[in-house]
Formats: structure tokens, C-alpha cells, sequence
């Protein structure tokens, strides 16, 4: 066996593991790795699109839900870019769903520091001389 045919079976064995238990890091670095040679009909862009999409189906939401810092969040976004630049594939919905998600922990974690107003009030008011 040549060293092309063990790359091409070793490309086989990690897309079709891709396509059943991947997270959206473990993806990316796979889209990382893999050349598609600029072919839009090659078949490791297929896989990797196969990919992405049981990913989507299967993986993100629940690893969006479980972001708990701005530098995960900014994470996945980075991963989303390299898909559409790198495979091709439509990301603008699951964007907009990191993006509300994100602002929605920003609001439940930033927010919740001054309702009780004391910390802002202690701001406010000058001290008596």
C-alpha cells in the first residue's frame, strides 16, 4: 500500500467518524487539515459538507447552549467563518443564533450585577464632606 492510499483511507475513516460524532471544534480543525484542491466536485469537500451538516443537526445547539464565556462564543463564530469560507456552506442562521444566544448570556450575567441598584448608586452619590 502506498503512502497516497493509506492518506486516502485514513481521509475516508475520519470523515465518515465526522459525520457521526464531531464537534464543531474537532470539525474545524478537520476542515483544517484536509486539502480539497479547490475542486468543488472533490470528495472530501462532499465529506466535509456531509460533515457540517450532521453537526448542525446533531452537535451545535447543544454546544451553543452550553457556551459560558465571550471567548467561547467568539469560538464557534471563528468556526462558522472557516465553514462557509472554507466548505462552503450557508452559516448565516446559526450566526445569528450565536449572536442572540451571546447577547442573551451577556444580558443574564451583566446585567444581574447591579439589580439590586447599589453598586450604581454608590457611583452616584457624591460623599457627604
Amino acid at each position: 500500500m502506498t503512502l497516497y492510499q493509506i492518506s486516502g483511507e485514513l481521509t475516508t475513516v475520519a470523515l465518515e467518524d465526522a459525520k457521526t460524532n464531531c464537534s464543531g471544534g474537532e470539525l474545524a480543525e478537520l476542515v483544517g487539515a484536509l486539502d480539497t484542491g479547490g475542486d468543488p466536485d472533490s470528495p472530501i469537500l462532499h465529506g466535509l459538507r456531509s460533515a457540517f451538516e450532521a453537526y448542525h443537526t446533531n452537535r451545535f445547539y447543544d454546544e451553543l447552549s452550553e457556551c459560558r464565556s465571550t471567548e467561547e462564543f467568539d469560538r464557534v463564530l471563528e468556526d462558522l467563518d472557516l465553514f462557509r469560507r472554507s466548505i462552503g456552506v450557508d452559516v448565516d442562521g446559526l450566526v445569528d443564533s450565536v449572536k442572540d444566544r451571546q447577547s442573551e448570556w451577556e444580558n443574564e450575567n451583566y446585567s444581574s450585577r447591579d439589580d439590586d441598584g447599589t453598586h450604581c448608586d454608590a457611583i452616584a452619590k457624591p460623599s457627604a464632606a
